[in-house]
């Protein structure tokens, strides 16, 4: 089976898990809320990286789907979050309205709660991971998604709203609202694999670097049918690495990520495979 084919199967597999943890939401308001948001059309990149890992490792993925999934439930409880109106105030996202459009603010707020939480749970039920391997998953998960990590991101991301920020500044802004959950996707990858987990740690900053880059020009160069969600960067007058530093400048500092990934990956031998086929698709992704 060539890479293509194994990644576009990984992806099945995390679409058909996400499918089965829906089911267990049960009925009424707030698990139709919450599968919305999260069953939605995705790329599914975290999930991916997390599951890509493990196999260039040569350990099998579909034992640890469940954990990946988790990963992808604390990023769907991110943006439902992120789109509401005392945040970023978004009405689209993934092609169709947010979940606070669809539904409303409270049930939305709601939803991105149980969704976080309910993303323990279902790593903590990941049998694949022996006791040890699976308290360090809760904490890095944990640590990649709160306050020192994610959520402290977001935080900064609203303030510079108000403030003037620095390039440098900017950067902390992205490595922690980005680049933490898409570090700890990988380092849950390494982790499952019995491997060191620094270097794709490491790795996984640039890549979520990269992200964030790559959506800032999205939001500078896009439209919003193509790119499917609102396009809100310059109405709120965020800073972002295309107003601090302009396109062409944006798009050099893009190339130097691309060009540091490519340097940890000889690191880590990965020069094919899965993973090499989803990270080559990241750099050339639209949207």
């Amino acid at each position: 089976m060539d890479s293509m084919t194994r990644l576009t199967a990984l992806k099945a597999s995390v679409d058909v898990m996400l499918q089965t943890l829906g089911k267990g939401f049960g009925d009424g308001r707030l698990a139709d809320a919450m599968r919305y948001a999260l069953l939605g059309e995705g790329k599914r990149v975290r999930p991916l990286l997390t599951l890509s890992v493990i196999d260039h490792a040569g350990v099998d993925p579909a034992p640890f789907v469940s954990m990946a999934c988790a990963v992808e439930m604390v990023h769907a409880y991110s943006l439902v979050h992120d789109d509401l109106p005392a945040m970023d105030d978004d009405t689209l996202r993934r092609g169709r309205p947010t979940v606070h459009v669809a539904f409303d603010e409270a049930t939305a707020i709601l939803a991105g709660d149980a969704l976080l939480t309910d993303a323990f749970s279902v790593l903590s039920a990941c049998d694949a991971l022996d006791a040890a391997a699976k308290t360090k998953a809760v904490q890095t998960l944990a640590l990649a998604a709160g306050s020192s990590g994610m959520v402290k991101g977001q935080m900064l991301d609203l303030w510079q709203e108000k403030t003037e920020i620095e390039a440098a500044d900017l950067m902390h802004v992205h490595a922690l609202k980005t680049g933490y959950l898409i570090a700890a996707a990988m380092k849950l990858g390494a982790l499952a694999a019995d491997m060191d987990l620094a270097s794709w740690d490491r790795l996984g900053f640039l890549v979520g670097r990269s992200f964030q880059i790559q959506d800032d020009l999205f939001d500078a160069e896009g439209d919003e049918t193509t790119i499917g969600k609102s396009l809100s960067d310059a109405k709120r007058k965020k800073r972002t690495m295309v107003s601090v530093h302009g396109l062409r400048k944006t798009k050099s500092v893009l190339l130097e990520t691309f060009d540091a990934i490519d340097d940890m990956l000889d690191t880590l031998n990965v020069s094919h495979g899965v993973l090499s086929t989803l990270l080559d698709q990241l750099k050339s992704r639209q949207k």
